[in-house]
């Protein structure tokens, strides 16, 4: 705190300056003032805390002097010194809002003593005074992020102006809301709050607008002066830099979503709601940056998962590879954001046909190994859930990977269930035992004699019987020749396909097609 003496008597103010150990008392003593007028000088430029001034000098009093002082800097403590003890004096030095009053004949300790009370009342008013202003902009801030996040939240539009003010932005320009999100301190929530205020703490700092944490988030309301894409795209640069900087300090990743600009402070909800639909895309885009400009651009894309990325996908999970599975995993997810037209829904719609697809895949395959249609889809809910991201679609077909090889290894029909799954995968497939017996890693003869034991049919007899089942869901589905449906089975002689087909099914495969309700006429 400073200091400043004022008496127009040499003496008095050198006494006083080499008397009191101003230093060890925490104070920074100015240089003494010889007169009211050198004094106000110093004050416009020094804004010292307390002041010590002579009541009678030539110039002006030192009554005078105290209320120019209050004037300049309110908060001045102000002590008055007098060679009288004169009540008059005190009772109009209080009307001055003076602080104390002195004899210039006090011990040194009771001058001490005054300096060290004004100190602590100063202290006072200065901690009173922050957290008021603390309080204030606490409960704006809740007033603040309340209003953007929650529509039915009402707020004027003048007094979001006159938060913004409070918090410095200005009222004129463009305005634009920011999310950010941060992780690297920990997955339990109390890490992440640390590391969220943290963030918003240092971003504060550098970052020209309003930072205020928001539960995992970071809010920030900036203002843009240009209403053209410069000030946006070097604002972006901005982020990157003050982004990559905080990252290095906290040892953490960020990532930014920023909203579309407005016109006025009442609309800054709408860029909210932009900036939160962005902030989606960082499950999926690369970097950590990313544009409502750009992202509101997106249209669509493909929503679905292909036959041919289903047929690749099925084998990938009857051969229980992990890592073919996150390989799968990346092709698909890469094939999609090289789509400029991708969008969040179109993309979350996409992995959710792919998880569907193994689902389906699951309760073909342990149908087939004798499971019942409940059994055979006794998921974890987190499989029900719409993946978030690609981690989380791996973790969702790695269960149902899972799932089936647990099944397919109860009991002592294992090597069947095993068989028969790939039978039936394969069905349109050359399928003989060698080759399924390889598959499993078994002798063909073991195989061929556990098959008819544990099924009570031969091997040959279970792939005719696929491959027959198969053509009567191809005959029922599609307008297909009943010729390439053979093809389709493995049979290259239709006359023998047709043959086995009327003995299995009691009529030959063109009599089925018709007699199959609501299915498109075929060719024979």
């Amino acid at each position: 705190m400073k200091v400043l003496i004022v008496d127009d008597e040499v003496i008095i103010r050198t006494g006083l300056s080499k008397v009191i150990p101003w230093q060890e008392l925490g104070f920074e003593l100015l240089t003494p003032a010889g007169s009211a007028e050198e004094a106000i000088e110093v004050i416009q430029q020094e804004c010292p805390d307390i002041l010590l001034t002579d009541i009678r000098m030539y110039d002006m009093s030192g009554l005078e002097l105290a209320e120019k002082a209050v004037n300049i800097h309110p908060d001045t403590e102000v002590i008055i010194l007098s060679g009288y003890d004169d009540f008059q004096y005190t009772r109009q030095a209080i009307k001055q809002r003076v602080s104390d009053y002195l004899l210039k004949t006090s011990r040194t300790e009771d001058i001490i003593r005054t300096v060290l009370e004004a100190k602590t009342r100063i202290r006072q008013k200065r901690h009173f005074s922050s957290q008021v202003h603390f309080d204030k902009k606490k409960e704006q801030s809740r007033q603040l992020l309340q209003w953007l996040a929650y529509e039915d939240v009402q707020l004027q539009e003048d007094g979001v102006a006159a938060i913004l003010n409070n918090f410095g932005l200005p009222l004129e320009g463009k305005y634009r809301v920011c999310l950010i999100e941060a992780e690297g301190w920990g997955e339990n929530e109390q890490e992440e709050s640390l590391l969220v205020f943290a963030a918003a703490n240092l971003l504060g700092e550098s970052l020209p607008g309003i930072t205020l944490p928001q539960g995992q988030q970071i809010v920030f309301i900036m203002a843009e002066e240009a209403a053209d894409g410069r000030q946006g795209q070097a604002a972006v640069t901005s982020y990157r830099n003050e982004l990559d900087k905080t990252e290095q300090m906290l040892k953490c990743r960020l990532y930014l979503a920023q909203g579309g600009t407005v016109d006025r402070p009442g609309e800054l909800p709408a860029s909210y709601r932009m900036a939160k639909h962005t902030l989606r895309y960082r499950n999926w885009m690369k970097g950590n940056v990313w544009c409502w400009d750009e992202m509101s651009r997106r249209k669509g894309g493909l929503s679905i998962c292909t036959a041919e990325e289903e047929r690749s996908l099925s084998a990938i999970l009857l051969t229980r590879n992990a890592g073919r599975l996150q390989s799968w995993v990346a092709s698909f997810v890469e094939v999609r954001l090289m789509d400029p037209g991708t969008t969040v829904d179109t993309m979350e719609a996409s992995v959710r046909s792919a998880v569907l697809a193994a689902c389906r895949w699951l309760r073909s395959v342990t149908s087939d190994l004798g499971f019942e249609q409940d059994q055979a889809l006794v998921l974890p809910d987190m499989v029900q859930q719409v993946p978030h991201s690609k981690d989380q679609l791996f973790r969702q077909l790695y269960t149902i990977m899972e799932q089936y090889h647990e099944m397919a290894a109860e009991g002592q029909e294992s090597h069947v269930r095993k068989a028969m799954a790939y039978i039936t995968e394969h069905v349109g497939e050359g399928i003989s035992l060698q080759t399924v017996a390889g598959h499993i890693h078994v002798h063909p003869h073991y195989l061929s004699e556990i098959f008819r034991k544990e099924t009570g049919m031969t091997f040959g007899d279970f792939v005719t019987g696929c491959k027959i089942r198969h053509a009567m869901h191809l005959l029922a589905s599609s307008p297909i020749k009943v010729g390439e449906v053979a093809a389709r089975v493995g049979f290259e002689d239709v006359k023998y396909f047709s043959k086995l087909f009327k003995k299995h099914t009691g009529v030959t495969p063109s009599v089925y097609r018709d007699t199959v309700p609501g299915q498109p006429a075929g060719n024979t």
